[in-house]
């Protein structure tokens, strides 16, 4: 992950202070993952990364997870957000037709 990439996370959170960057930073690497695995176990973050429909949805991804890292079970929240399930399906599809 390059200072970059931290930067334009930061800016689609709307946070301006460095004190979360570790929690950030944590929170990049695992929804890579996590989008990363459930488009396929056959594609790595590195391929994906070449698709902005992958850092857009890493990025509402890591939104969910900060915006609501406090929450209770009160609330009921999805494991993958439905704005990225979209994105995931789309990706899937581009990474079938490629291994054809």
């Amino acid at each position: 992950m390059t200072k970059s990439d931290l930067t334009s996370i930061k800016n689609y959170l709307k946070v301006d202070h460095s004190y979360d960057d570790d929690l950030i930073k944590e929170m990049i690497l695992v929804a890579e993952l996590e989008i990363a695995e459930a488009i396929s176990s056959s594609v790595t973050v590195e391929e994906l990364k070449q698709d902005a429909r992958f850092e857009l949805a890493v990025k509402k991804q890591i939104k969910e997870h900060y915006e609501f890292r406090g929450d209770t079970a009160d609330n009921q929240r999805f494991p993958i957000v439905n704005g990225v399930l979209p994105i995931i399906q789309q990706l899937r599809y581009r990474s079938d037709t490629n291994e054809d």
